[in-house]
């Protein structure tokens, strides 16, 4: 008889973004571009790819204008559908939500958002 063997790799890319993520930027309460992060977000979605560990430890903030994405060992490309991006957006709120209670989360989330429909 014989066996299958599964295995899986995969090749690790590792470079120091010279900023804080935006769970550290919320808790020295520094000025966050929700809009930006907002129009991100939305750019990697409209080309398909669920990052599907979206929070805000996988955000980085660049001299406070840049935005850049972390961690997409589980990222997935598919066509682009609501039920996967509402889902990021949902995870996205959740980790928000954690860090900021009480403090502007609706307010945040209202500028995120318009950064996101405007793309």
């Amino acid at each position: 008889s014989s066996r299958a063997h599964c295995s899986y790799t995969a090749d690790l890319v590792t470079i120091r973004l010279p900023g804080p993520s935006l769970a550290q930027c919320m808790d020295a309460h520094v000025a966050i571009d929700w809009p930006a992060i907002g129009r991100t977000i939305r750019r990697f979605h409209d080309q398909g790819i669920d990052h599907r560990d979206l929070n805000i430890h996988n955000i980085v903030l660049v001299n406070g204008k840049e935005v850049y994405l972390l961690d997409f060992d589980r990222a997935r490309e598919h066509r682009v559908r609501l039920i996967w991006t509402q889902r990021n957006l949902s995870r996205l709120k959740r980790s928000l939500s954690k860090r900021g209670k009480g403090s502007g989360l609706e307010c945040f989330w209202g500028r995120f958002m318009e950064g996101y429909r405007s793309g």
